[in-house]
């Protein structure tokens, strides 16, 4: 009998990414993040792009089977994705979430005081965003 491969296709993880404005550190946005939807996003490795270190703050425990990262965009006058340059911090929500539960996320973001805007990122005009798969 002739052996059989059964190919096996893991659909790639859902991701919704989504650019945050705010005037204020990535540390007191986080904190105001954290109180408001009951997050627990703490320090996690950065991205590195050059000689510079973008920070990271990460949740995958809140909500299983999904997790939140806030990424910051600027640092030392650079930007970390090109095309985001008026982009103060990117937010990025990944797993098994549905797309009403996203939307109750995000509405609850725009109501903590830190926030001036936040707004949906188009992923397949942005192409540097493959730089937070990685997260």
């Amino acid at each position: 009998m002739a052996k059989r491969k059964i190919l096996l296709s893991v659909p790639k993880e859902k991701s919704w990414f989504f650019a945050i404005s705010s005037a204020e550190t990535i540390h007191k946005l986080t904190w105001s993040i954290n109180s408001t939807l009951h997050f627990n996003l703490s320090e996690h490795t950065g991205i590195a792009k050059g000689e510079i270190i973008y920070p990271i703050l990460f949740d995958s425990a809140t909500s299983q089977g999904v997790s939140v990262a806030i990424i910051k965009n600027k640092m030392d006058n650079q930007v970390l994705i090109k095309g985001l340059e008026n982009i103060d911090y990117i937010l990025v929500i990944r797993g098994s979430i549905t797309d009403k539960e996203t939307s109750n996320i995000i509405a609850k973001l725009k109501v903590v005081d830190n926030v001036i805007a936040i707004i949906a990122i188009n992923q397949q005009k942005i192409k540097d965003l493959s730089l937070l798969e990685s997260i």
